[in-house]
């Protein structure tokens, strides 16, 4: 049986390192059937540059980087969600990370 896509959408609001980290910790899964969705929510920093340079040079294919032109707080993972392709959906907030195997972990459960 197929594993389910998961999709790991995380919003950003001039938290770059702690996103980076974030984005890190959902690629160093081991889980195949995933994505990550970053949602910078219109920060008036570089963190949206800073995040796109460190990302330019990981060859991931299934992270996404959007750039909100006006914040929208929480609402912000609606935006994720529309982009998003996965049977399971996973809000973070930039500051989270995930630990070993939690998306086997989560998968099993659905």
């Amino acid at each position: 049986m197929k594993e389910p896509l998961i999709s790991v959408i995380i919003i950003n609001y001039k938290k770059p390192d702690d996103s980076i980290f974030s984005i890190k910790s959902v690629i160093n899964q081991g889980y195949k059937d995933c994505e990550a969705i970053l949602i910078d929510d219109d920060s008036p920093d570089d963190s949206l540059k800073k995040i796109r340079r460190v990302f330019a040079k990981i060859k991931f294919p299934n992270v996404k980087i959007i750039g909100l032109k006006k914040a929208l707080g929480r609402a912000a993972w609606n935006e994720g969600m529309k982009r998003a392709q996965g049977d399971i959906f996973l809000l973070l907030d930039a500051d989270m990370y995930l630990t070993k195997n939690f998306l086997k972990l989560l998968s099993k459960k659905f």
